[in-house]
């Protein structure tokens, strides 16, 4: 990923983070639980292929999960009646105590700077084992107190996707009533839209053939009329040609007025189809930088997986030293 693949991607899960933040997963409303989760399972690992920006995104990805917990504890202490936090206390006390000694701990080895001998390297290594112990225990507790208002936050949209369920399958079969309809009315339309273009073609023709004729008589009266003639087939010709809709209007006034439309979606059939479709995304300004993008993830995805090629066609994988 180039720098500009890659500030692009940055400037996405940014605004990714933030939406989140705001409530929303692809301009939906989403439940504090399912928020929670999209910036705990799915946002954290994007982080990692944002380069220099990945301290910046994260601290956003956290405080917006700090902010989401708040409004979550709020959201539980409105309903208790002693407004308990939704958590064991004491369970939390106890991994605080942990994260400050480790903390003390580490910020000797921060002082320090550097590694000189296998003793110290060997000594610092049992630290961070010590520091991974402790942040998957905090993980786990973590889970283990959110898990209650996970399997709420589920019963919930549970309960209330069986009312909107029946709901959602009456509109989609009624509207297909509706749709049908509007069909036929849009073919009439049409077909009045091509007599009437038709009309307007021969009002044309014939105001031509009187200002022809009037031309070769010298006739001025009725070359100007002719030339109204001409005037009025343009107004038809322009009226014939302006498209109509076919448009439902409520009954009463207390709906909306439906219109027929056009809907687009994709299909790709076969690999030379999308040898096609995939050659007409990387010409596009548009799709360029997005498509470079999803190649470059699954790309890597492809790599990292066990008995991943180490060679891609194109691709140059970057390596990045560290210790695990």
């Amino acid at each position: 990923m180039n720098d500009q693949q890659q500030s692009s991607f940055a400037d996405s899960l940014h605004r990714h983070i933030v939406e989140c933040g705001r409530g929303f997963i692809g301009g939906s409303l989403q439940p504090v639980g399912i928020l929670m989760h999209e910036l705990e399972t799915k946002v954290l690992p994007d982080i990692a292929n944002t380069g220099d920006r990945a301290p910046e995104l994260e601290k956003l990805r956290l405080e917006t999960l700090a902010f989401l917990e708040e409004a979550q504890n709020k959201q539980f202490a409105r309903v208790g009646h002693n407004n308990p936090p939704p958590y064991d206390p004491e369970i939390a006390a106890a991994l605080e105590v942990r994260v400050r000694e480790l903390a003390d701990a580490g910020g000797a080895w921060l002082d320090k700077g550097t590694v000189e001998d296998d003793e110290q390297a060997g000594k610092l290594n049992d630290f961070l084992t010590q520091a991974r112990k402790c942040h998957t225990d905090i993980e786990a507790a973590r889970k283990a107190a959110k898990q209650p208002h996970m399997d709420a936050a589920t019963a919930v949209d549970t309960k209330f996707k069986t009312l909107t369920g029946p709901l959602t399958k009456l509109g989609e079969s009624l509207k297909k009533i509706l749709a049908a309809f509007a069909a036929e009315k849009q073919r009439k339309l049409d077909e009045e839209r091509r007599a009437a273009q038709a009309e307007a073609k021969r009002k044309q023709d014939e105001a031509d053939r009187l200002a022809r004729e009037a031309a070769a008589r010298n006739d001025v009266i009725a070359q100007a009329a002719a030339e109204e003639a001409a005037k009025d087939a343009a107004k038809a010709t322009k009226a014939a040609a302006k498209p109509v809709r076919a448009q439902i209007a409520s009954a009463t006034g207390g709906g909306r007025t439906m219109a027929t439309r056009t809907v687009h979606t994709a299909k790709i059939d076969g690999d030379s189809n999308a040898r096609r479709a995939f050659g007409f995304l990387l010409a596009d300004a548009d799709s360029r930088d997005a498509l470079i993008a999803e190649m470059e993830r699954l790309c890597t995805a492809a790599r990292r997986r066990k008995g991943g090629p180490a060679e891609i066609p194109g691709v140059t994988f970057i390596e990045t030293q560290t210790v695990a």
